[in-house]
């Protein structure tokens, strides 16, 4: 039985939820009605730049509402809306803004309103998630000598002064050939001089024509012959592009990715291929101050039926790669690499990088392993780290 003090205290208790609530009932939420969800842009030049179209709205309902946010699908659109409480009865916006800038043809996007109507009843918060959408069609603009040859050498325009062969399989007999147009952007005739590779016995360039028209452009043709460069990793050769008038010259870039070319095999083949296997690709060094010295030792098996051969190990900026323990690996045979991370000059915050490693493995002859660090110039000092025991260091014998 209810005592008379407890009835008063659960009376009391109704009495405050009720005051509170009062003000906060289904009645008295807010709503959110657009006048339209959809607006199309229909056709424009791109060169007229970014279009914008306000979708207004209206609090039909008897509390007051609030647009949280809005997110657009894509980074193209732009979205801004009205970020006060709007009253009963009271309007709103919500803008949409679309880059057209690089982006020809048709597009169709969706953005997505997250309103807040108020508080239920039961004091939780009532909110409301609605969609809207453009559309329309650019029209691409026609693209000018700058567009085309961003690059600019003296009376000249290129693409980029970097000449990318892509792939290129190191030792093969395939000549890799590839073009690149020459803009002059002169309004006069430059001459060009054929380009000496004699450094370069992989490379043979010719540009024709030599004679280049004002506003017309020339071929620069590059045949890279793998079979004289047996190399692995990022290639990257400078020759010297020249004019009659010109005798110092540019520097053009040769480049290439130095990789050979993963093969299909027959289950058969597969079975009896050597395999490159990591015991793991990744490792975190976790929290360390901006002039520490950590390693990490990554160990590597073959845990295929043939010799394994490591050909090169490559590391990008910011760590360096000591040679495997073990180059050669009989099947079942291990070795390791040490990778080490030099936090001195490195940028505070997440750091992360990789090591390339070739190797005749043929179905997976590039692999990668990542070293990952972030730097805190206020973490406290540490000796230098080998994440992993110094007798790993030996190349570890196939078990019998």
């Amino acid at each position: 039985m209810l005592t008379r003090l407890t009835k008063m205290l659960i009376a009391g208790a109704s009495v405050a939820i009720l005051a509170y609530g009062g003000a906060a009932t289904a009645q008295d939420l807010g709503a959110v009605k657009f006048q339209t969800p959809a607006y199309d842009f229909g056709t424009f030049k791109e060169e007229l730049g970014p279009q914008k179209h306000r979708f207004s709205f209206t609090n039909t309902g008897k509390g007051i509402l609030k647009i949280d946010k809005v997110v657009a699908g894509c980074g193209c659109t732009t979205p801004d809306w009205s970020r006060i409480d709007i009253q009963p009865g009271n309007t709103g916006y919500v803008d949409a803004e679309y880059n057209p800038a690089g982006r020809p043809g048709k597009f169709d996007k969706y953005l997505t309103v997250y309103a807040k109507l108020g508080k239920k009843a039961d004091g939780t918060d009532k909110d409301s998630t609605l969609t809207l959408n453009i559309k329309g069609n650019v029209i691409e603009r026609e693209k000018t000598p700058a567009d085309l040859y961003p690059d600019k050498l003296g009376a000249f325009r290129l693409a980029s002064r970097s000449l990318y062969l892509d792939k290129v399989t190191p030792g093969s007999k395939n000549v890799v050939t590839k073009t690149f147009k020459i803009y002059n952007d002169s309004d006069v005739d430059q001459t060009l001089e054929q380009i000496n590779t004699t450094a370069y016995p992989h490379l043979k360039i010719t540009i024709d024509p030599l004679v280049v028209k004002p506003k017309q452009t020339s071929t620069i043709k590059v045949d890279f012959n793998p079979a004289n460069k047996l190399e692995y990793g990022f290639s990257n050769d400078a020759v010297k592009l020249l004019t009659k008038d010109d005798k110092t010259g540019t520097d053009l870039y040769i480049a290439a990715t130095m990789e050979d070319t993963p093969r299909k095999l027959t289950p058969e083949e597969a079975a009896k291929a050597p395999k490159l296997s990591f015991d793991k690709k990744e490792h975190d060094f976790g929290v360390i101050n901006d002039h520490s010295e950590v390693s990490h030792l990554f160990t590597f098996t073959n845990t295929g039926k043939e010799k394994l051969v490591i050909k090169k190990t490559k590391a990008n900026c910011g760590c360096t790669a000591s040679e495997p323990t073990k180059k050669v690996l009989a099947p079942g045979e291990s070795s390791s690499i040490k990778v080490t991370f030099n936090s001195t000059g490195k940028h505070e915050g997440d750091n992360q990088q990789m090591v390339t490693i070739f190797s005749s493995d043929p179905q997976d002859p590039t692999q990668y392993v990542t070293i990952k660090a972030k730097v805190d110039k206020k973490a406290p000092d540490q000796q230098p780290v080998l994440s992993a025991p110094t007798n790993m260091l030996k190349a570890q014998p196939a078990k019998k």
